[in-house]
């Protein structure tokens, strides 16, 4: 019996001191982008039943706590609306910042857009139809068919640069992508790792998940856990990361 106290103050002792530990790496990375609360799961020690020759089975008191790991403090759900969020707003940035460009291209609606000009055509045109015979009128329709047709050259022209300057911007964001998706595939070997020797997981799957929304961020990736430890990035329903291996993602379309 006196073994059995010392033993469940032993393990008394041990469970508070990983609570202590816990708790200092909570305060530590308070302000650690990324890191998610932990916390120690403990359990009560099931008793023992004693046997023996000539004895009469008997159960002894409980055995003590029983420190079963260290949780995350974490919601799936909500870090799945994380990633979803980050996807839909770095869309709809790319979109706004597209159709900007667009925009002031086009310098729409103003007095000096391809509407202003249309307009001073086509009133060129009615003032020479209300002067017919006159080459003053018709002078002013050819000068102002001029302007329209530079007016629409240099749109068109600032519109493929801006197609140009965006299309190179994508290019390195699929370099960047596919850095992501190797720091990703790393860490998903580090995890596997980690898990087959019993030790926690937690601050990789911070890391990972940091890395998961900015893949989010960029191109929309979806992320799936996997039973090993490790998890995988799924990119238009094609793997991006599937566990330690990675698919590298290239620009598609017209230049």
């Amino acid at each position: 019996m006196p073994f059995a106290i010392l033993n469940t103050a032993r393990q008394g002792l041990a469970a508070a001191q990983a609570g202590v530990d816990v708790t200092g790496q909570n305060v530590a990375n308070l302000n650690t982008p990324g890191y998610t609360r932990q916390r120690v799961e403990q359990s009560a020690a099931a008793p023992l039943h004693q046997m023996g020759l000539g004895r009469v089975g008997t159960t002894t008191g409980g055995q003590g706590v029983r420190v079963d790991g260290v949780a995350r403090l974490s919601d799936v759900v909500l870090e799945n609306r994380v990633r979803q969020t980050a996807s839909v707003a770095g869309y709809t940035a790319a979109r706004a910042e597209a159709y900007g460009r667009v925009e002031d291209i086009h310098a729409e609606p103003s007095d000096r857009g391809l509407s202003a000009a249309l307009s001073e055509f086509w009133a060129a045109w009615q003032d020479l139809a209300n002067a017919p015979g006159q080459d003053a009128p018709g002078w002013v329709v050819i000068e102002k068919a001029g302007e329209l047709a530079k007016h629409i050259s240099a749109g068109r022209a600032q519109v493929e640069e801006a197609w140009s300057a965006t299309r190179q911007a994508l290019e390195h964001q699929v370099t960047e992508l596919n850095s992501l998706a190797e720091k990703v595939a790393a860490l998903n070997g580090q995890a596997r790792a980690a898990g087959a020797q019993g030790a926690s997981l937690n601050e990789l799957v911070d890391q990972r998940n940091q890395l998961t929304a900015q893949i989010a961020r960029l191109a929309g990736g979806t992320a799936v856990p996997n039973p090993d430890g490790t998890g995988s990035v799924l990119l238009g329903g094609s793997f991006l990361v599937d566990g330690v291996r990675t698919y590298e993602g290239a620009v598609a379309g017209g230049t």
